[in-house]
């Protein structure tokens, strides 16, 4: 007779427990967890509102803001170096790059942007540490009256989709 048309068996007993063997814990995240937020001091303005949604972000996700550590470097171009600097103390889970790279008219803009991804792409890929860049470069950049820019303001939905 055809095996699947037979009654099935019965269920065991429910005081019967099923001894899996635990998930090994990656020894990244046997002790707590920390996150450096590392920021360019050009263009400030536009760099704390990726900040600020940065945080927003992580108390959503109830992570507390005492696991952050929070570094400024001049500018976008430094951004790679010191976070190969803290990755390979091994202090931290993740690292964050923020930043604004804009068109000055000494040097091409999308060169140094695409420097910059390079550096970070490189220093997780050797040290094994995620780096999360929100190094923006827009298309286009004009001051308003007040000094902030008019990317301001897309800057934190930006940095939430990412």
């Amino acid at each position: 007779m055809n095996q699947m048309l037979q009654d099935a068996p019965e269920a065991n007993d429910s005081s019967e427990i099923i001894d899996r063997p635990p998930v090994p814990a990656h020894p990244r995240f046997s002790k707590p967890q920390r996150i450096a937020f590392v920021q360019s001091s050009w263009h400030r303005a536009v760099v704390e509102q990726c900040r600020i949604a940065f945080l927003e972000e992580i108390e959503a996700r109830n992570i507390a803001r005492a696991q952050i550590d929070f570094f400024e470097v001049p500018g976008s171009f430094e951004i790679p170096l010191h976070a190969q600097l803290l990755a390979k103390t091994r202090r931290y889970t993740a690292i964050v790059a923020a930043g604004l790279v804009v068109d000055g008219g000494i040097y091409r803009h999308e060169f140094v942007a695409d420097t910059v991804i390079k550096a970070l792409m490189d220093v997780q890929l050797r040290t094994e540490v995620p780096v999360f860049s929100a190094v923006l470069t827009p298309q286009q950049f004009h001051r308003s009256p007040r000094g902030l820019c008019n990317v301001t303001a897309r800057v934190p939905r930006t940095l939430r989709s990412a």
